[in-house]
């Protein structure tokens, strides 16, 4: 087969990184083509895979009201989308994006992954409308889309994070706290994306009050995404570390706190006491999933302080980081390899595109 993954955001490629090793190894050849947003390219280079970047200028403007943006930046999309596929035959696109409307037209099929109900991304109605299937994490609402939806009964981050591949490296450690001190991560997104219009996380205010509450335990590190706006204050505490070797960094660390979606899942499936605070708290029901596990705790933003009364609970616990992994151990039990799932679900697609029963 021929597989193309369309990629926009660094959480994919994390997502399809296993994938894409297990399909070559059965021998299958799989292409990358990306949007530049945040970390991507990065994790690429550092992977050593080639890729084709349609947008090395990146796809957002700060001139032009989003509106317009999104209208643009769509139209452009597609353009270079059918420059991509000119001349091509794959078998099946995986991608989230519009993509799925130039593989329509061109007889190919697509799968769009997705972990974000329909009520959260309402503006991607159009690249579902086009693709064959829709594969989400168990609960998932996607509204009038459901007819399309293939569940399955685990998430996203659980195909890396998965022990079978992932292997903690505490060299790493070293590299950002040499004298291996107890150490906690903050983490703080931009919120600029189409779908965080008027959403908030993470205050500078409450980061302050974090700060002051876990420098009394130990160090403070604070990851931030490509766009979010640090005042110089809070600059001395950003963790040096490459974002390929950002998972380590988190599960040795002893708490993890941030406004993010994907990086707050992933610390309580590493066993990291971890604390989420964002408007999307309520929306999304695999992170709820892992709250029922005890892996993490969602709070909004006007309910930062019972997050911060929590967090003083949590770090009396001598025995913390041992209580979180019994927790993942109680996960793992009743969620399948997202990757694996993955690998056979692509393998289902035949030369000419159609779905093998």
């Amino acid at each position: 087969m021929r597989v193309l993954f369309f990629i926009v955001h660094p959480a994919k490629f994390w997502l399809f990184r296993y994938v894409t090793l297990g399909l070559r190894k059965l021998g299958h050849t799989v292409d990358w083509a990306i949007v530049d947003k945040d970390v991507l390219v990065e994790l690429l280079e550092r992977e050593g895979w080639e890729y084709t970047n349609i947008f090395p200028e990146g796809r957002r403007s700060k001139k032009l009201p989003k509106v317009v943006s999104l209208f643009v930046y769509t139209w452009k999309t597609l353009v270079r989308c059918f420059k991509l596929l000119k001349g091509k035959k794959y078998d099946l696109v995986i991608s989230g994006d519009i993509i799925t409307f130039v593989a329509w037209l061109k007889g190919i099929k697509s799968v769009v992954p997705i972990d974000d109900g329909f009520d959260i991304v309402p503006e991607y109605s159009v690249s579902w409308a086009f693709a064959n299937k829709l594969v989400s994490p168990q609960g998932t609402d996607l509204g009038p889309f459901n007819y399309k939806r293939l569940a399955y009964t685990s998430n996203h981050e659980w195909a890396y994070l998965n022990p079978k591949y992932f292997k903690p490296n505490s060299k790493i450690v070293k590299k950002f706290n040499p004298t291996l001190e107890r150490y906690f991560i903050i983490r703080l997104v931009s919120l600029t994306a189409s779908h965080d219009g008027g959403k908030r996380g993470l205050s500078d205010e409450q980061v302050d009050s974090l700060i002051e509450l876990l420098s009394q335990h130990g160090k403070v590190f604070i990851n931030a995404e490509k766009g979010r706006d640090l005042r110089d204050s809070l600059k001395q505490y950003l963790i040096n570390v490459s974002p390929y070797d950002m998972h380590h960094a988190m599960y040795y660390s002893d708490l993890f706190i941030g406004d993010s979606q994907t990086m707050a899942s992933e610390g309580g499936l590493m066993g990291v006491p971890t604390f989420r605070c964002n408007d999307f708290v309520g929306k999304v029901p695999y992170l709820q999933e892992e709250e029922d596990y005890g892996l993490i705790f969602n709070y909004k933003p006007e309910e930062f302080e019972s997050m911060y009364q929590k967090i003083k609970q949590v770090l009396k616990m001598k025995d913390a980081k041992k209580v979180w992994k019994e927790r993942v151990e109680a996960f793992a039990k009743y969620h399948i390899d997202t990757t694996q799932f993955y690998i056979d679900l692509i393998q289902k697609y035949d030369k000419k595109g159609q779905s093998k029963k």
